[in-house]
Formats: C-alpha cells, structure tokens, sequence
C-alpha cells in the first residue's frame, strides 16, 4: 500500500499527535504533578518550621519569665512549701481580721513534674473580711489559689459567716526524689 503526499502528512500529524498525548500523560503530567506535590509539601515544611521556632522562642520567653515569676517562692520540698502557705493563710488572717478555725494540709496528686497539696481552711468573720482574704490569696506571690470554697450564715440576717476552703499550692519536684506526703499540720486561731 502506496500513501500519497496527502495521506503521509496526515499520518504524520496523526502520529506527532498521538506522541504529544502519550508524552504528555506518561511523562509530562505525573512530573508537573509531582512538583506541585513536592512545592506544597515543601511550603507546609516550612509553615512548621516557622511555627517550631515561634515555639521554641516562646517556651524561652516564658520559661525565663517563669523562673522570674516563680524565683524563690516556688518550693521544691514538701515541707517548705507547706510551711509556707500555712505561715500564708495565718497571715493574711491575722491582716484581714479573720478568725482562722482550722487548717488542714491533705495529700495531693503529682501533675506534670509537680506536686500539688491541698489545704482544708475554715475561718469565721464578716463578708469584708473573707472578701480581703480572698483577694490576698488571689493576688499571692506564691503559687496558691482557692480551688473550692462554700460560705454559711452562722445566725441568718447577720454578718456572722464561716467561710470553708480548700487553698491549693504546687511545689516542684525533683526527678531523684519521690512526692513527700504533707505533715497534715492543722493550725487554730489564736
């Protein structure tokens, strides 16, 4: 079979066609594919590592401001940190003019490197002075708050109140030593 002039470019056209198709689905498009694969890829890797920095620059940050926040008031001993809430909460009684009844260390649990120990507080005064007291326990300078706490009327329609808490602090805790149990100190008023 002969082909004419006509008929050769048309196979001819015909087939660089063809080769165009084949090459662009075998070869061209997986490869432009793939890059743009890899250039997303690539523009994710560096999204994480621009956040990891941020990260890292901030756990810096913070941890310097920590170690400035917390600086000698942070215990690492359970007696010391026990002994210094309790030496806390008589104090900012005594200031608030609050009758301190009673207060009781109790175990607590060990939380991401630190010990925490919760204090039972029971103390007798007026609305002012519970108010005072509790702002002095939020406005510390040591690692404490008021994780719970319930007041009652002795005598309704008087400002006789009896204000229950429970006062937690943390203490750090060193790898090589284990949690020490609290003493369970109990103090009363004076």
């Amino acid at each position: 079979m002969t082909l004419n002039d006509r008929e050769k470019k048309i196979a001819l056209g015909t087939g660089i066609v063809l080769g165009g198709i084949v090459f662009y689905t075998m070869i061209l498009g997986p490869l432009i594919e793939s890059r743009a694969q890899a250039l997303d890829r690539l523009e994710k890797a560096r999204t994480d590592l621009a956040s990891d920095h941020q990260t890292m620059s901030s756990s810096r940050r913070l941890a310097g401001e920590f170690a400035r926040m917390s600086g000698p008031s942070m215990k690492h001993e359970s007696p010391e940190a026990e002994g210094q809430v309790l030496n806390a909460i008589s104090e900012w009684a005594r200031e608030c003019n609050l009758t301190l009844v009673s207060v009781k260390a109790e175990a607590g649990e060990k939380e991401k490197g630190y010990q925490k120990i919760t204090f039972r507080a029971t103390a007798n005064g007026g609305m002012l002075a519970i108010s005072r007291f509790l702002y002095r326990i939020e406005t510390a300078g040591i690692p404490v708050r008021v994780s719970d706490i319930a007041i009652t009327s002795h005598k309704e329609g008087t400002d006789d109140l009896e204000a229950r808490m429970a006062i937690t602090t943390i203490y750090a805790v060193t790898p090589d030593k284990p949690a020490a149990k609290p003493a369970g100190a109990s103090a009363s008023a004076r």
